[in-house]
């Protein structure tokens, strides 16, 4: 589990073996030996793999379904738009809501 989510999470963030290597202090080699499962990274390379690659070690090790980075992709500007909302005059928070109401009925 964790050799292909480890590959499959390097690609979507466009890291080559060697950079991810050198962004948790290790090598290019080990980075391919976790990949095709030959080795298991310490608890300590776990964290940092998690760290840089934006998920948790439970994504990597398989014991959730959703990575950390699934996880909030469906809502990334959530705390910026509620900050924003204070600024908004009263007109916007209508057309917000009315574009809200929208969605909710789209989307069930």
């Amino acid at each position: 589990m964790l050799a292909q989510r480890l590959k499959m999470l390097r690609k979507y963030h466009h890291l080559t073996q060697a950079e991810l290597a050198q962004r948790i202090n290790t090598t290019k080699t080990t980075i391919s030996n976790y990949e095709n499962d030959y080795s298991s990274p310490s608890i300590e390379s776990l964290c940092s793999l998690a760290d840089v690659l934006h998920t948790t070690t439970d994504f990597l090790v398989g014991r959730n379904a959703k990575s950390l980075q699934e996880e909030q992709a469906a809502f990334p500007y959530v705390s910026y738009w509620y900050n924003e909302l204070e600024q908004c005059s009263t007109e916007e928070l209508i057309a917000l809501q009315t574009v809200w109401k929208t969605m909710k009925n789209l989307y069930p």
